[in-house]
């Protein structure tokens, strides 16, 4: 009788051991492949966005156009995703200069070149 007792509590208790050890794997989020630029903003000027042909523009006078040269954009992009030049880093936007952005998603492959550009009239 009491062997089997015995035996009951130390079956009991491999398998109270074999399960503690067992977890749930739950599969990870998959990771957004979104890498757009949603807000290009220079103060409270915002430029226009085309996630067509990932163009960024807008247009200054000449008298407006006179800090273009060292300019610090505000930039928003898709959730999870980073740019680079990042937002908040001055770049020259003078007449005729193209500064390119790239947007990478959450995903770290995902990619888009953005190109903005300053037309002053």
């Amino acid at each position: 009788m009491k062997k089997s007792v015995l035996s009951i509590i130390l079956v009991v208790l491999v398998v109270a051991v074999a399960f503690s050890g067992c977890k749930k794997t739950e599969k990870p989020t998959p990771k957004s492949s979104e890498c757009e630029i949603l807000v290009f903003a220079d103060g409270s000027k915002g430029w226009t966005i085309n996630n067509n042909t990932l163009m960024i523009t807008t247009s200054y006078t000449k008298i407006q156009s006179q800090h273009l040269h060292n300019m610090a954009p505000t930039i928003t992009v898709s959730p999870g995703a980073t740019v680079s030049p990042a937002s908040g880093v001055a770049q020259d936007f003078s007449e005729g200069n193209k500064v390119v952005y790239v947007v990478t998603a959450e995903d770290g492959t995902t990619t888009r070149t953005y190109e903005a550009q300053a037309v002053v009239n």
